[in-house]
């Protein structure tokens, strides 16, 4: 079991960043082994533009199979359907054909889940299966789905605060990789 904490520099010049080597050679040969990478950083440090302009590019993702979702921007009571989708008849309102969820869409991409400290833990022990053995199981179904993909996950949290926020496992799960992103004014 890898475990790995970096640190990447960010410059002024958001478009022109720079790692240094040794958490680049890192996260570069992680983003092959598919395991999670959790990136740390203050609010406005550059946490999305290094997803954006490193991970999404070193992968050659497409914004078809790069899912990125806010998670504070998930109502509570809908935010189980809207990751995991599901199956028709779910639920009163439920779609006749049911409906593909956030995982399902990052299959054979990537789904990052920018603060991640805003899922509820519910959701994040639900998570835990789809981290370990790519297989969900949608809302109202009874077989599990399939959907390889990379997660990545940000927040602006400090490590202490997460540990009171985030579920135990879930947190061991998602933190193989760790990086902090610094700011240099």
């Amino acid at each position: 079991h890898y475990k790995y904490t970096g640190t990447i520099l960010l410059y002024e010049n958001l478009s022109k960043i720079k790692i240094l080597g040794e958490a680049l050679n890192l996260l570069n040969n992680m983003l092959s082994l598919k395991k999670p990478i959790f990136i740390l950083g203050e609010r406005g440090s550059g946490k999305t533009t290094i997803i954006q302009n490193f991970i999404k590019k070193s992968l050659k993702l497409s914004d078809d199979n790069f899912v990125s979702v806010a998670c504070g921007t998930l109502e509570p009571s809908l935010a189980k359907s809207e990751l995991f989708g599901y199956v028709p008849g779910a639920f009163s309102d439920a779609a006749k054909t049911g409906a593909e969820g956030l995982i399902q869409k990052a299959n054979g991409g990537c789904l990052y889940l920018d603060e991640i400290q805003d899922l509820s833990k519910e959701i994040q022990r639900i998570l835990i299966k789809g981290i370990e053995e790519h297989k969900f199981y949608k809302v109202g179904a009874n077989e599990t789905f399939e959907s390889n993909f990379l997660l990545i996950c940000s927040s602006n949290k400090t490590l202490n605060e997460l540990k009171q926020l985030l579920y135990d496992d879930f947190y061991d799960r998602i933190s193989t990789f760790q990086y902090k992103i610094k700011s240099i004014e």
